[in-house]
């Protein structure tokens, strides 16, 4: 069974992010982590830094 909704496609981000990271693979958790954020519209073309992303840091 395949992934169909955008939820669905971020919980699997989500799994291979935590895989990564237990590889101590961090860049690309962070690539997938990333990948998925922009998936469900938490990143666009305009985000830029931390600070767009979690405001106040």
């Amino acid at each position: 069974m395949h992934a169909r909704t955008k939820l669905e496609k971020a919980e699997a981000y989500n799994l291979m992010m935590v895989l990564f990271t237990n590889l101590g693979e961090h860049e690309e958790a962070l690539r997938i982590g990333l990948k998925g954020l922009k998936l469900l519209g938490f990143i666009s073309a305009r985000t830029r830094g931390k600070r767009a992303l979690f405001g106040r840091c």
